[in-house]
């Protein structure tokens, strides 16, 4: 499941991230595609700090999406390769 959850994520945060830059960037201040623009980035924040939490209370370690392996991963760092394969996280 949350192999399936990793690769979608990668593929759905750019696109809302640059929507949502658009969104802010291109509309005055206190509209409403400012607003939903706005929406977007605190919605996207929040997701990350809970998928954080989530990692932290199953103490299991993140599977790599290459090979499946527990990879253990210190919250709010960047880490962009697996301990066992080397392929990318």
């Amino acid at each position: 499941m949350w192999n399936g959850y990793r690769r979608w994520k990668a593929g759905i945060v750019p696109v809302l991230l640059s929507s949502a830059s658009s969104l802010i960037v291109l509309n005055a201040e206190d509209s409403g595609l400012w607003r939903v623009g706005v929406v977007l980035v605190v919605a996207l924040g929040l997701a990350y700090v809970t998928e954080e939490i989530v990692w932290n209370l199953k103490r299991g370690g993140r599977p790599c999406p290459n090979c499946g392996e527990k990879t253990h991963l210190n919250s709010f760092r960047i880490r962009n390769t697996c301990v066992h394969c080397g392929g990318q996280i």
